[in-house]
């Protein structure tokens, strides 16, 4: 994993404020798929999990004709993809970095953590790829298997989001506060 040693900490941080504000740029173009029947907009439907579900999302978007706006935010999604993942692999980066010097870990083990944090945010971006692509075939009306492919990647990449994003944060907070006090 020394690939991610050849960034500098600055080129690091300065590739986190640029994906930061490209991140929230590309939030912004999101189409609202928010409806009684889809309190999570989309996300509803992407852990819809059985194609009779996925249906009656799609029903109930269609009946507002949002259908257009469905397939509007999984092309924005792509790019946003890129942005978040490279974004959040470099606060995987950061974290590692705060950690060898803030004294959390030896500087082995940060270097292992920051990296491995990367590959996990990398990784869900992948998988965010893998789930928009099983999405499109939902919205052409294929439920099955897509509806079950589409909920099983977006599964893997909350968990290695909602694990990997909040560990990052928590370890760069702990190594500026050591080092700080």
């Amino acid at each position: 994993m020394l690939v991610f040693a050849v960034l500098h900490t600055g080129e690091i941080g300065l590739l986190l404020a640029l994906g930061t504000v490209l991140t929230a740029l590309l939030e912004s173009l999101f189409p609202r798929l928010r409806a009684p029947e889809t309190p999570q907009g989309i996300v509803t439907l992407q852990l819809a999990w059985t194609p009779e579900r996925a249906r009656r999302i799609l029903g109930a978007w269609a009946a507002r004709g949002w259908l257009g706006r469905a397939r509007k935010s999984v092309y924005v999604d792509f790019p946003f993809i890129a942005a978040y993942s490279g974004t959040l692999a470099c606060l995987g980066l950061c974290a590692g970095r705060v950690a060898g010097w803030g004294g959390i870990m030896d500087d082995a083990d940060a270097h292992d953590f920051g990296a491995s944090v990367a590959v996990a945010m990398i990784a869900a971006g992948a998988c965010d790829v893998a789930e928009n692509l099983a999405l499109l075939g939902v919205l052409s009306g294929r439920y099955a298997p897509w509806t079950a492919v589409m909920s099983s990647f977006a599964s893997t990449k909350l968990m290695l989001l909602i694990v990997g994003a909040p560990l990052a944060v928590i370890v760069v907070v702990a190594g500026v506060l050591d080092r700080v006090f």
